[in-house]
């Protein structure tokens, strides 16, 4: 059984639903579970506050009809390739169990969307290594995606 069919994973809050919320909608729409997991809570940013930013997240999920949002609580500006924090998204993979995960665009310039592409990639191998450290039963998803940022030509 799974909790989700699709789990998408973003260093920030709101990367996701930006990135890729359409296609979590459309999906959500024909019937499949879908959910988000955020790396780490957006804290450094420059717009919004705590308060705000929970609001738009609650908003974001109910019109988005995902299943779940979880938050890993990684310090933002702090999305590092490491084995405690490989640990905790291999942990989130194994409870969600997901048949679909989406990693977001990478090519970004704060270092936390390139480390996150990083270490979600290797989450969730290591979630489906029945000898790696994490909680519960192994679980590899069945397709990784990753998106790719189209960028815009016709401005120069």
């Amino acid at each position: 059984m799974h909790a989700v069919d699709i789990l998408g994973f973003a260093a920030h809050p709101d990367d996701a639903d930006i990135a890729y919320g359409g296609t979590l909608l459309k999906m959500a729409q024909k019937g499949h579970k879908v959910g988000i997991c955020d790396l780490s809570g957006g804290e450094r940013g420059t717009k919004g506050t705590a308060h705000t930013r929970k609001a738009e997240l609650d908003t974001a999920a109910k019109i988005l009809q995902l299943t779940c949002r979880e938050n890993l609580q990684i310090p933002d500006t702090k999305v590092v390739v490491n084995r405690e924090n490989q640990i905790k998204v291999a942990n989130v993979v194994r409870k969600l169990r997901p048949k679909v995960v989406i990693l977001a665009p990478n090519d970004m310039r704060h270092p936390d969307h390139t480390h996150a592409e990083r270490l979600c990639w290797e989450g969730c191998y290591f979630a489906g290594l029945r000898n790696f450290e994490a909680e519960g039963e192994p679980h590899r998803a069945f397709k990784i995606v990753k998106v790719h940022r189209v960028k815009d030509y016709s401005k120069p």
